[in-house]
């Protein structure tokens, strides 16, 4: 029954045009050429066209819409709610984690946490640093090789701060820690919301950050807010 609903919710508007809307304008097209076979093949042929037209126009415009790549700037690009995909060190001072939340503090943190890293007391700790109040920041304990389960709570937290009032060029979402798994499913979601994605690169000696190396380099951005 859920994955039904899902289908109706994601696809109702194709259903409404393609099923309902598509149909009713066919049956009425024949209706008033009556009995004129090639007419309504040619007349067919010209409403694919234009359909066909418009799904190309409406996937440029979505392009268009979404911006791949560029410098995500510490200090300047300000967010209120971000979304972070948590590592066994994201706790750490010079974490990306902590380094993103000073630069940007933001009123509103989600954390994307697996059984370890909850068993850690990452969260907690980053919480704790931070001072953050229970209201400013939620959870979501994830199977970290469940891209769908990921990506259904990073929906979930992205509708928790837009419920806070939070429009979405206000929102973004961090997918540096984690898995790889992790990061895409965190992706995917930020994408379907349209909601910015960010990766803080740094350069790692004896396996940990070298202080001063990271660099935020943003994933993808809207212009829609």
């Amino acid at each position: 029954m859920g994955l039904l609903q899902r289908f109706f919710q994601e696809k109702w508007l194709e259903i409404a045009i393609v099923a309902i809307c598509f149909q009713l304008l066919t049956s009425g097209v024949a209706l008033y050429l009556g009995d004129r076979p090639l007419t309504l093949i040619v007349t067919a042929i010209v409403v694919l066209l234009l359909v066909a037209v418009g799904t190309v126009a409406a996937e440029q415009w979505r392009a268009r819409k979404r911006l791949i790549g560029g410098e995500f700037q510490w200090g300047s690009d300000v967010k209120k709610g971000v979304i972070f995909t948590l590592g066994l060190r994201g706790h750490e001072d010079s974490g990306t984690i902590m380094k993103m939340i000073r630069a940007v503090k933001p009123n509103y943190v989600g954390f994307l946490a697996s059984q370890a890293t909850a068993k850690a007391d990452i969260t907690a700790s980053i919480v704790s640093r931070c001072a953050l109040s229970d209201s400013q920041w939620r959870e979501k304990i994830i199977d970290p090789t469940n891209v769908s389960e990921v990506r259904d709570d990073t929906k979930h937290l992205i509708s928790w701060m837009q419920s806070c009032g939070l429009p979405n060029s206000e929102l973004l979402v961090d997918i540096t820690g984690g898995t790889a798994v992790v990061s895409v499913g965190a992706f995917m979601a930020a994408d379907e919301a349209k909601v910015g994605t960010v990766y803080v690169y740094s350069q790692f000696k004896d396996n940990k950050p070298i202080e001063g190396s990271q660099r935020p380099l943003r994933i993808a951005s809207y212009d829609s807010p």
